[in-house]
């Protein structure tokens, strides 16, 4: 989500889990996919010898080659674009026939023998490659999404979406909303093996008594069964 930084690749300390006052850059956004890939990675640590991660643009795969080997992370990378043949072409989807590119993401995925693959923040074509892939699958894969954006209350939804957001599992869900200083947190997760409520708190900052200092405090607003609307976050916290 905007606004949130995880520790970095330098292992410096991240920003506080905060919305930013503008849209972060480009450059911040890849920042943070990045990392969020690296924090997965590492997780899933005990099948890296049978996973794979794929960025959409080659300038990440490099990246986090190159970090990620320093850091002694496992798994393999490579990029979108690194599933096609023409050399003119520098990103997955950017011209040329969607449909050759999905099939040249396919055979890529499949040749790499990979049980585990993960898909670092999948745009719209990229998105419908994932589920041509799904549905090409005869093998056990697991396909893990990551900032995927398929459920961005207000944002809106094309068939590939809406179908993605039905097929993938939520397995983890973190999103900022409301005012900086006064943010509210729409959080879900699932725990050994079940699917637990979404939470909507409230964060606002508050001086500590013990410490005398600002502090983030959090409380819960309500619970979901089912991800909340924006009509769900408005009536909420008024964002």
């Amino acid at each position: 989500p905007l606004g949130l930084r995880l520790y970095p690749v330098d292992g410096s300390r991240p920003d506080a889990l905060r919305l930013l006052e503008a849209e972060p850059s480009k450059e911040r956004i890849a920042e943070a996919d990045l990392n969020l890939a690296r924090v997965l990675t590492e997780m899933l640590g005990p099948v890296q010898s049978e996973l794979l991660v794929a960025f959409r643009t080659g300038k990440q795969a490099k990246a986090a080659r190159e970090a990620w080997a320093a850091a002694g992370v496992g798994g393999k990378v490579f990029a979108y674009d690194g599933a096609r043949r023409p050399a003119k072409r520098t990103a997955f989807g950017a011209g040329g026939d969607d449909a050759d590119d999905a099939e040249r993401f396919i055979k890529a995925v499949k040749d790499s023998a990979c049980s585990f693959v993960v898909v670092v923040a999948p745009r719209a074509r990229q998105l419908k490659a994932v589920a041509d892939l799904d549905t090409s699958l005869t093998g056990k894969t697991c396909i893990i999404l990551a900032n995927a954006r398929l459920r961005v209350p207000g944002a809106r939804m094309d068939a590939t979406r809406e179908k993605l957001a039905a097929l993938f599992r939520p397995a983890y869900n973190l999103q900022l909303v409301g005012q900086p200083g006064r943010e509210g947190i729409v959080f879900h997760t699932v725990r050994e093996g079940r699917t637990t409520p979404w939470v909507l708190a409230e964060r606002a900052l508050q001086v500590s008594e013990e410490s005398g200092r600002e502090e983030f405090v959090a409380k819960e607003l309500g619970t979901r069964f089912d991800p909340p609307t924006l009509a769900d976050l408005r009536e909420t916290f008024g964002a």
